[in-house]
């Protein structure tokens, strides 16, 4: 009897520790001098305003506002029926405090982040004449990332970073600035895409033959121009989670000489990227 007690009072405390906190989900309004009106509504009631903002399917911006948290869902109704009297439709809402305050404020500011994951650059052999040897390149690796940037308070966000790629072949290097769109709304999972800019470098890690002329290169340098989206959490303070693909367009040359007479080449025109990462908002 005393475990089944022990038992219960632990089920009791662990419900207790997730419980959602009780808010009263007042209105939703467009309009900032909106504000100070709720709040001098509120006042006699001694209850805090708190701001959500979010953003419509046009990307204008919108505001839910919400009072609490409550203690008890009894506390909540009593609320809820008192702002009856000057507010639509209040409703009540469950939601992990943690989680409210995560939602609550759309990210704003600077930020830095890092990220890991895996690439590919499928890539073209061409024969300009003769018929050498060619090493076929492995066209994949392990890709990393550095960023730094700068979200403003209309949802846009930009970035520059670096980028590297590396097979045990060949090490790709790009540098870029980027620009990208946050959906924010009433989630702690923000949908993105963006647009990016720059240039990059190949180079092989050994020579793609054994006996080469001075002609050929083992580096080549092109300008890039790209797209990404994915997916942001930013259900933990501070700290965004981001899963995104990159797609990137360039122009990669490695040229490849043998006795001026075997003129070959290799192109890698396309780099595609699924990265996992992470950014820390000061």
């Amino acid at each position: 009897m005393r475990t089944f007690a022990q038992l219960i009072l632990l089920l009791l405390l662990i419900t207790n520790l997730y419980a959602g906190y009780n808010y009263v989900k007042i209105t939703k309004t467009s309009k900032k001098s909106d504000f100070q009106k709720i709040e001098k509504i509120l006042k006699p009631y001694k209850l805090k305003m708190k701001i959500q903002t979010i953003y419509n399917a046009n990307f204008s911006k919108a505001y839910y506002i919400y009072t609490g948290p409550f203690s008890s869902q009894e506390t909540a109704i009593f609320y809820q029926q008192q702002l009856k009297q000057y507010f639509k439709n209040p409703e009540i809402v469950s939601l992990l405090k943690e989680e409210y305050d995560s939602r609550v404020k759309n990210r704003v500011g600077i930020y830095a982040g890092v990220g890991l994951g895996y690439s590919i650059a499928p890539s073209t052999y061409n024969v300009e004449s003769g018929n050498a040897e060619v090493l076929k390149p492995k066209n994949s690796g392990v890709a990393y990332t550095l960023e730094a940037g700068y979200i403003f308070d209309n949802a846009l966000d930009l970035n520059l970073g670096i980028a590297v790629m590396q097979s045990k072949d060949m090490r790709f290097t790009n540098m870029y600035a980027g620009i990208n769109y946050r959906f924010y709304n009433s989630s702690a999972f923000t949908p993105y895409c963006g647009l990016l800019g720059g240039a990059g470098t190949l180079d092989w890690l050994h020579e793609p033959i054994t006996n080469v002329d001075s002609i050929s290169s083992s580096r080549s340098t092109s300008p890039l121009i790209g797209t990404k989206f994915g997916v942001i959490y930013d259900g933990v303070k501070k700290v965004s989670i981001l899963l995104s693909y990159e797609y990137l367009f360039m122009n990669q040359v490695t040229n490849i000489a043998v006795e001026r007479t075997n003129l070959s080449s290799y192109k890698h025109q396309t780099l595609h990227s699924l990265l996992f990462s992470a950014q820390y908002h000061f």
